[in-house]
């Protein structure tokens, strides 16, 4: 498993162990919590922002991990179509990647790696997987991580 991977599984781990409102969870060493819906007081709230956020602090506390970061990063491609079921390169807006990692080369900083988080949304994958694949060449590993709302052995063979 590379550093970045790592860094993912880490993040991913203790997303697993983040407590809500009114159910803490004495095992999380993040701060972090999960709110309830206003109308649906049973239900936490989800979405791939705590994924995103552990992952920063995850990147943030591993001393010996050497990665610069950006939140938000505009893509170098302009793409059309992105609200739609078959976005493409060509004239129109720029997109965001979720997470940028990038190396230091030369007093400069390179983009390594794009990483992109989602919640349990399958629709939108086409513009994320576009950008990942196709946005930045020297980016050669990037990530697309959707957390599920729930998974069995069936979803995930294990």
């Amino acid at each position: 498993m590379n550093e970045v991977e790592q860094l993912i599984t880490n993040s991913l781990q203790e997303l697993q162990k983040i407590g809500c409102e009114e159910i803490p969870n004495k095992e999380q060493k993040s701060k972090l919590i999960f709110p309830k819906y206003r109308n649906d007081k049973q239900r936490k709230r989800i979405s791939e922002q705590e994924a995103r956020f552990l992952f920063v602090r995850e990147l943030e506390i591993q001393k010996d991990v050497d990665f610069y970061y950006s939140i938000e990063t505009p893509t170098k491609e302009p793409y059309k179509d992105f609200s739609t079921e078959k976005p493409a390169i060509g004239k129109g807006k720029s997109g965001n990647v979720d997470v940028t990692l990038y190396e230091k080369k030369d007093e400069k900083y390179c983009r390594k790696h794009l990483i992109e988080f989602k919640f349990d949304n399958v629709k939108t994958c086409t513009k994320d997987f576009l950008k990942l694949l196709c946005d930045d060449e020297g980016c050669n590993t990037n990530y697309y991580i959707n957390i599920l709302k729930n998974c069995d052995s069936v979803t995930i063979p294990k």
